[in-house]
């Protein structure tokens, strides 16, 4: 896959570069150290994967984020910042990045993520997603255009006790249906939706303002 590595930390950036280059099948395109660049070098590479930091000068990761994913929506971001901030990873998801992950990250988690990411797995912190899940939460309840997808109460029920963090069974026992139910209950949430698991759904939900 094509990465392009924007980080306006030279050690790092350069770091970060030598390392992703050893793993199989990964392929460096870029290397830049500010939001400008790195929307310049995604119109002219259109690269798989771009890794970008939040804070650079002249434009912020956040903003590039927004504009390559206006332009080029199959292009997969993944934020990876130095701070632990719920208010950059909800602009994050607003903005369309699909992860969201610290730098302190164990570098066998990183190459991970980017993998998942490629596949189209969505890859945040799940400790600062439920924070953020709990700040969203008041908007949600004032959203009121029309639904996106066609759901019925029971699945609302449902993507609400996932945004909550809750497993299958305790759904289940919650709102008293079946093991199955649940089951089948999140898999017509996934097939609706074109999502693939659980954190899409509370991201998606997010974005689209199902929080109640």
């Amino acid at each position: 896959m094509n990465i392009i590595i924007a980080e306006d930390q030279h050690l790092l950036r350069d770091t970060l570069k030598i390392y992703l280059e050893k793993e199989a099948g990964f392929n460096i395109t870029g290397s830049v150290s500010n939001g400008e660049q790195v929307v310049k070098q995604c119109r002219i590479n259109q690269p798989d994967i771009v890794i970008m930091d939040i804070k650079m000068p002249i434009l912020s990761g956040l903003k590039a984020t927004e504009i390559i994913k206006t332009e080029f929506p199959d292009i997969k971001i993944l934020i990876l910042t130095l701070y632990e901030s719920e208010q950059d990873l909800i602009e994050s998801i607003l903005s369309g990045a699909d992860g969201y992950l610290l730098k302190d990250v164990a570098p066998e988690t990183l190459i991970s993520a980017i993998r998942m990411i490629n596949l189209g797995v969505s890859v945040y912190k799940s400790d600062i997603l439920r924070n953020a899940y709990r700040r969203l939460l008041p908007l949600g309840k004032n959203k009121t255009s029309e639904l996106p997808v066609n759901f019925s109460e029971v699945e609302l029920e449902v993507i609400q006790k996932i945004c909550e963090g809750k497993q299958n069974k305790t759904i289940a026992e919650e709102l008293d249906y079946s093991l199955g139910t649940v089951k089948n209950k999140i898999a017509g949430i996934l097939s609706k939706t074109n999502l693939t698991d659980r954190t899409q759904v509370v991201i998606y939900a997010i974005k689209q303002g199902l929080l109640t």
